[in-house]
């Protein structure tokens, strides 16, 4: 395997050619879903400071190139996955038909009043209890979306949610003898806010794609869900 080297010379700063090594390397070796070496190693190889592999490492990062991790591992991204906001699309069945390895997992489950924007969407009155779930997405191990389901109370959903942790909520529904439908989905860019950016392990100025949704009983016709599900914009192409 043949490295390329840093030059120690001409007007381009050290950082901005060490990026550009680095992006040259990462096409040629290291395939999406591997890790590049530790910026310690890097620096020790084209023998600078760290200071300088982890500006070249940033600018590598705004490019949208490599990932930080929270243990500052660089990580080459996964390309991004189409996903088709259609009537009867599914999450879990649409990544595990394209071979990606799955997991959803509830991250709160709370009952709240519904506010006069839920209560609308559910065509509810205000103030009537909903569930609420937060559950937290992930699609090859790296955090995908993080998604609030608000649903509302039918043929004895409560107590039985309590046994939902993780897995697809709409095979947790049809086990109940419940078919949704998506009766619309609205699609907008917004920048996460500070806990949903934890979650997906971006930073707070990245935007994210949010998309409102309204589930409806397949056979009375009432709205059953109503979801405003945040997806990391870089790792997810809608097709609407």
């Amino acid at each position: 395997m043949n490295y390329a080297t840093l030059e120690h010379n001409g007007n381009a700063t050290y950082d901005y050619q060490l990026s550009k090594v680095i992006a040259q390397e990462m096409y040629h070796y290291y395939e999406a879903g591997s890790y590049l070496p530790s910026i310690q190693a890097l620096a020790r190889r084209f023998a600078v400071d760290w200071q300088t592999v982890d500006c070249a490492i940033n600018e590598l990062v705004a490019a949208g190139l490599v990932e930080r991790h929270d243990n500052n591992a660089i990580f080459v991204p996964l390309p991004a996955v189409s996903y088709v906001l259609g009537k009867n699309a599914r999450f879990a069945e649409t990544f595990f038909a394209s071979g990606k390895t799955i997991s959803s997992k509830v991250l709160h489950k709370t009952v709240i009043s519904a506010n006069g924007g839920i209560a609308e969407r559910l065509r509810i009155t205000e103030g009537t209890p909903v569930i609420k779930l937060e559950v937290l997405r992930t699609v090859e191990n790296m955090p995908f979306c993080v998604v609030s389901h608000f649903l509302v109370s039918i043929q004895g959903i409560e107590q039985e949610i309590k046994h939902y942790d993780s897995g697809s909520l709409y095979t947790f529904f049809a086990h109940l003898g419940i078919e949704l439908y998506r009766g619309f989905s609205l699609v907008n860019v917004a920048l996460p806010q500070e806990e949903d950016a934890t979650m997906l392990q971006i930073s707070p100025i990245v935007p994210i794609l949010r998309v409102k949704s309204l589930h409806f009983d397949t056979d009375t016709g009432i709205p059953v869900e109503y979801a405003i599900s945040r997806f990391r914009a870089d790792k997810i192409q809608l097709s609407i």
